[in-house]
């Protein structure tokens, strides 16, 4: 009996402190943000990538992690995007307000050669489309 309990408490001890190592190398969740939030993240991905949106909508960008910028690379001809273009660290957010419909495509300038691009399409609010 002696030997079953050793190896029960080895067993306990061995999953809490591997789970507990696991928050060092992230949780794995690859779920979405709550709300209108993309985040820059440690994977060198914006998450979510593809947003769609109504215009007058805000939307939030908060670093995950550091080394990480917002640079646009396309929006509608009358929008004023200007991006995020200086690099940040964890921790830090950003925000736009989109009051121009159309796609909005933008980058990480130091991890664009990884694929760590966005895009966020901003359509019509309801008030817009009755007029």
């Amino acid at each position: 009996m002696p030997r079953r309990r050793a190896f029960l408490s080895a067993a306990v001890v061995g999953v809490t402190g591997f789970s507990g190592c696991t928050g060092l190398l992230g949780t794995g969740d690859s779920s979405e943000p709550d709300g209108n939030v993309v985040e820059l993240t440690g994977t060198n991905e914006f998450n979510p990538d593809e947003m769609t949106v109504q215009t007058g909508t805000t939307v939030t960008w908060e670093w995950t992690s550091p080394n990480h910028n917002i640079v646009v690379d396309s929006q509608p001809d009358d929008a004023d995007w200007d991006g995020h273009e200086q690099i940040e660290s964890s921790g830090h957010t950003y925000e736009h307000t989109f009051t121009v419909a159309g796609q909005y495509d933008y980058y990480c300038k130091p991890h664009q050669s990884t694929g760590m691009t966005g895009t966020i399409h901003v359509e019509e609010g309801e008030e817009e489309q009755e007029e």
